[in-house]
């Protein structure tokens, strides 16, 4: 019986790498190389739903403040860290002159999103304080890591993330 279990995983293993499914990420499991790609395009659109929302909000009421997640164009919202890339995490910075969009990649273990700064923020959020859109990827051990109101509360870029602010904006060009 041992033997035929050693055989199967070694013909699965075999047949995984042969199907394209020779991607490592961070969690230690091999997944297939397209569903990174995949994902992140399922992510960037749920944020882009969310976004839109957010600027009817911004156009309507001259804040972020009012913003109505029943209003989020079918997509889940939550003031929570993001599931996953069917919930989008957001948070309210500098009382609502910006907002943050945030979607977890259990693919490739990243939190992907954006901060939207309509009006200059006297604390700086991400290491932005000026109006602007900010696109960020950082990674995070598990979805707990994905949270809009924590990536708020930070003042500067995390040192863990790939990229750091530079005097011509965040992320670099």
């Amino acid at each position: 019986m041992i033997g035929r279990m050693a055989v199967l995983a070694t013909v699965g293993l075999a047949m995984a790498t042969a199907s394209g499914c020779s991607s490592s990420v961070a969690n230690g499991l091999d997944a297939p190389i397209k569903a990174i790609p995949a994902t992140d395009v399922v992510i960037e659109t749920n944020i882009q739903a969310v976004e839109q929302a957010t600027q009817a909000t911004l156009e309507t009421t001259g804040s972020f403040v009012d913003f109505n997640t029943a209003d989020a164009g079918g997509t889940a919202v939550t003031t929570g860290p993001s599931p996953g890339p069917a919930d989008i995490s957001y948070a309210l910075v500098g009382a609502g002159s910006g907002i943050i969009l945030a979607g977890w990649n259990h693919a490739d273990r990243h939190c992907i999103g954006v901060l939207y700064v309509h009006q200059a923020l006297s604390t700086p959020v991400l290491g932005e304080s000026n109006a602007g859109t900010y696109d960020f990827v950082a990674p995070a051990s598990s979805s707990a890591a994905c949270s809009a109101v924590a990536l708020a509360a930070s003042s500067g870029a995390p040192s863990a993330w790939p990229e750091s602010p530079s005097s011509s904006g965040w992320p670099p060009a």
